[in-house]
Parts: C-alpha cells; sequence; structure tokens
C-alpha cells in the first residue's frame, strides 16, 4: 500500500515582519542591561561588574599595620623574656649577697681574734724587748726570758678572710648581677683592702719565722723535755742555761725580737684599719638586702 507523506510549508511574504513571523528581535544594549538588573520576578538585583581592585595607597596600609603588628608581638616578647630575666637576675643577686653577707660575719669574727691575739702579741714582745735590759744571767730573768720567748717568739695570729661566695661571684661572672647601691663597688673595695692586709701579712709571717729560728741558736728547747726543767706546761725554778752565751748571738736574737714586734705592729694597724669598714659593710648590705 503506497505511503504518503504530507508536507507543511509556510511562505513567506517578502513584506512580512519579523514580530509577525513569530521570530525574537535582536535586544539593544538599554534592554539588555534592563534585563540585567532585575530577576525573573523583575525584582531589582546589584550590578555585577568587574572585580575591585584596592587602591596602591590602601595596599601600602596594610602591609604596614600587618608588620606593625608583627613588631609588636616582637617587642612584647623581648619585654617579657627582659623581666623574667630580670626576676630570675634579682633571686640570684639575692642569693649570692645572702650567702656574702654570711661570709662577712664569719670573717669579722676572725678579724676580731687576730686582732686580740696579736695585740697581747706586741705586748708580751714589748716587754720580752724590756726584760733584754735586765741581767739575764739572774734565775727570774732567765726564766721569764725563755718564758716569753717560747710563748710569743715566733708565735703568729693570720687573718683569713671567707672567700667561697666571692669565688663563686668571681668565677661564674656573678658579680654583674649585683646591681643595688653600689654594693659591686663595696665588694671591689673589701677585695682591695684584703690584698692590702695579705702584703703586710708575709712580712709579719717572715718577721716571726727569722726570729724563731733566731731563739734556736740561743735558747735550749729540748730542756722542754727535760721533767727537771719543764713539767706541767711550765718551767720549773731550776736554773736554764742557755745553748750559746755568745753576747753577738743573743743581740741577734733580741734584733730579730725587736723586728718581729715592728711586723706584728704593722700587721696589726692593717688589721685594725679593716675592721671599722667590714662593720659598716656588713650593715650596709643587711639593710640593702635583707
Amino acid at each position: 500500500m503506497p505511503i504518503f507523506i504530507t508536507f507543511e510549508m509556510q511562505v513567506f511574504h517578502p513584506f512580512t515582519t519579523l514580530t509577525e513571523m513569530n521570530m525574537d528581535q535582536p535586544q539593544t544594549e538599554a534592554e539588555f542591561n534592563k534585563e540585567k538588573e532585575t530577576d525573573h520576578k523583575g525584582q531589582p538585583v546589584a550590578p555585577v561588574g568587574p572585580p575591585h581592585h584596592h587602591s596602591a595607597k590602601k595596599h601600602l596600609k596594610e602591609y604596614l599595620q600587618e608588620g606593625l603588628m608583627i613588631f609588636i608581638a616582637v617587642m612584647l616578647g623581648f619585654f617579657a623574656e627582659k623581666v623574667r630575666e630580670n626576676l630570675s637576675n634579682k633571686e640570684k643577686e639575692h642569693q649570692y649577697m645572702t650567702s656574702y653577707i654570711r661570709d662577712l660575719k664569719d670573717d669579722s669574727a676572725k678579724l676580731n681574734l687576730a686582732i686580740q691575739n696579736n695585740r697581747y702579741k706586741s705586748v708580751m714582745l714589748d716587754s720580752l724587748l724590756m726584760l733584754s735590759l735586765k741581767n739575764l744571767s739572774e734565775p727570774d730573768n732567765r726564766l721569764r726570758f725563755y718564758r716569753y720567748c717560747k710563748n710569743f717568739v715566733g708565735f703568729y695570729s693570720e687573718f683569713k678572710n671567707n672567700e667561697a661566695t666571692f669565688l663563686q661571684l668571681t668565677n661564674a661572672d656573678g658579680l654583674r648581677l649585683i646591681k643595688k647601691n653600689h654594693a659591686a663597688d663595696s665588694i671591689a673595695k673589701y677585695a682591695i683592702l684584703l690584698k692590702d692586709i695579705y702584703a703586710a701579712e708575709k712580712i709579719y709571717a717572715d718577721a716571726a719565722g727569722a726570729a724563731a729560728s733566731a731563739s734556736q741558736e740561743v735558747l735550749d728547747y729540748g730542756m722542754i723535755y727535760d721533767s727537771t726543767y719543764y713539767k706541767n706546761g711550765d718551767f720549773t725554778n731550776k736554773f736554764l742555761p742557755l745553748l750559746n752565751n755568745d753576747t753577738q748571738k743573743i743581740k741577734w736574737l733580741l734584733n730579730k725580737i725587736a723586728f718581729e714586734r715592728l711586723a706584728t705592729d704593722t700587721y696589726l694597724a692593717y688589721l685594725e684599719s679593716l675592721q671599722p669598714f667590714q662593720t659598716g659593710f656588713i650593715q650596709f648590705l643587711e639593710n640593702t638586702y635583707e
């Protein structure tokens, strides 16, 4: 059976318009923009334009603000670290000075004892030199001469300071921690005064040793082990002979004793000059740190 295909053709008249032909016309630019400014319901919408770029001036301001914040953060961290370090240093300073004050008080007790002993020694050496002007062949004078020489010639009482804390301060660079009221300057001055004392002490000790050696060439100390001459810690009334009766030897001994007394008085003067400074120094540090 034959199949027939029907074609429907639409004939356009040459003068038929696009509207009459039911075809869309191209939009004008104004119509296009108006259509973009409303949604499907006819409501206005914000225009979409090209991306907005910040001006160069505003961009630089933001960088400056960020840099300033970083700088402030770094500085706050630095200040926090300095505060922590200062608190730690102050605590160490207080610990060092508390220990140093204890050492100074120990020094004060030793100094007082050394001054007392050397004052007594100086008086007794002076008595010995005065005795030498008398007749030493008389039993009583000879006995006193032996007793004075045995107990005071060559005797010395030295002052040694407690430098435990001071060595810690110097070896551990701890002096830089001492900040209060020029305390470090006072510590340095005290160290200088001690050096002067130790210089005088060497002469003092050498003089005592020389006098002791001279006395051994004149006096017979072996009699100390003879109970007929020496008993219960003192000489008996038995006449004590000299090891050497040479007048020049005795004079030489007395000369050594005289120099020992001079060295003792010099050393004593240094000790006595340290005492008021030491007392004030201790009081100053106690007021500052305790």
